[in-house]
């Protein structure tokens, strides 16, 4: 509009270099911060019981909330319902950070 207005060529040079450099940077930005490889966390293997019992267990006062927060690991399903495997399951997540499958027979020991 201003090119026909100013009969100039050169604000629709300003805005076509301005739109190819906006291009030019939000396309780098993808080539080199977005496109990088995942890169996952590597699981905390064999945490200490303390941890679990200082940082976790320890901030629940009464039995009715420690029981309260492990149930709500299980979806607050009553506690009747709560399997040995389930229990079994959990104990692993919070030791070694990874699901029971993925543990050694040491590890498996251990929890």
């Amino acid at each position: 509009f201003f090119s026909l207005f100013l009969d100039s060529s050169t604000p629709l040079l300003l805005n076509m270099a301005s739109e190819i450099s906006f291009f030019v940077m939000c396309l780098l930005k993808v080539l080199l911060d977005f496109n990088k490889p995942a890169t996952n966390p590597q699981p905390m293997i064999n945490r200490d019981w303390e941890y679990f019992y200082n940082s976790v267990w320890e901030s629940h006062s009464s039995v009715e909330e420690k029981r309260s927060m492990l149930m709500g690991w299980f979806y607050d399903q009553p506690i009747e319902r709560l399997r040995r495997d389930d229990v079994l399951a959990y104990l692993t997540w919070v030791k070694f950070g990874v699901t029971i499958n993925a543990i050694s027979s040491e590890q498996k020991k251990a929890t």
